[in-house]
């Protein structure tokens, strides 16, 4: 019988197909110089693989691993410079520490993580010729004003902002789990439950309140092409489904069980780690 795990893979590879080379919005590569493969092996330890995990975390910006919102023109464009600089550096190590899938999750991953460039860079950029603008452009920059406006208040709570810690924190127990594909299922209820952490969050916070609907599209996009494609048999809104598996999830008796080298706080490691772990399970 063929797995939930062999049909996600061929999922992914078709993904792969229209959301990266599909899209006319996907920023070229950066271009990986040439190295033999034994000086490439030893730069792809565990180390480099947390300072990528590290980079990621401030890239999504929110979350106490994040960095500021920029609030002034001269802030978005330092924001933006260093948004072609940490990709960069993700790409890279993608490009030469990861093959089959994981790299292929990646592709996806990062170009859902340009989302945020896209939102606050590419608007940016057209800001100066508001006659030459197309539809898009001005709905962009019209967002981008909409998030500008925000990004005080977001910054005075940003640290307070546990939701994406929590859900790599809960795949930490999965990954030597016993239950095979059923980690797949995880992962998506885990999503869920990450982005109505976000929810409440921002109806919590008065200054946040009035643009939650806004704000959270904002933050689905970031993660949806990912979603799509690791969740394409589940159900990610039923919620009986999983609180049916909130009861049974693997945890560690003893938190000092814990392995380090799964602790990765970003949403893209946690979740390769969880699936590279299902053959082994």
């Amino acid at each position: 019988m063929i797995s939930q795990h062999y049909y996600y893979r061929i999922f992914l590879q078709l993904s792969i197909i229209f959301v990266v080379f599909g899209s006319s919005l996907l920023v070229q590569s950066a271009k990986i110089p040439q190295q033999n493969s034994t000086s490439i092996q030893k730069q792809c330890n565990l180390q480099r693989k947390f300072q990528t995990d590290l980079i990621m975390q401030r890239f999504v910006t929110f979350g106490p691993n994040g960095r500021k919102f920029p609030e002034t023109n001269e802030q978005l464009n330092n924001y933006c410079d260093e948004c072609n600089r940490l990709i960069s550096k993700v790409e890279k190590y993608y490009e030469q520490c990861a093959d089959g899938y994981n790299k292929n999750m990646a592709k996806i991953s990062l170009y859902s993580l340009r989302h945020i460039m896209r939102t606050f860079c590419r608007s940016n950029n057209n800001s100066n010729s508001k006659k030459k603008q197309t539809n898009q452009q001005r709905k962009s920059a019209k967002k981008l004003k909409r998030l500008m406006a925000l990004t005080p208040c977001l910054n005075r709570h940003r640290l307070n902002i546990t939701c994406l810690d929590r859900f790599a924190e809960r795949s930490w127990p999965l990954v030597d789990a016993p239950i095979g594909n059923e980690k797949i299922s995880y992962i998506c209820c885990d999503y869920t439950d990450a982005m109505e952490c976000m929810n409440q969050f921002i109806i919590n916070v008065d200054c946040l309140r009035h643009e939650r609907e806004f704000l959270m599209d904002f933050l689905e996009d970031i993660f949806q092409n990912v979603i799509n494609a690791l969740c394409i048999s589940e159900n990610i809104s039923d919620t009986d489904r999983c609180e049916k598996l909130e009861a049974k999830r693997p945890k560690f008796k003893n938190p000092n069980d814990i392995n380090p080298d799964y602790k990765f706080k970003s949403f893209l490691m946690a979740a390769t780690e969880i699936l590279n772990s299902i053959d082994k399970s």
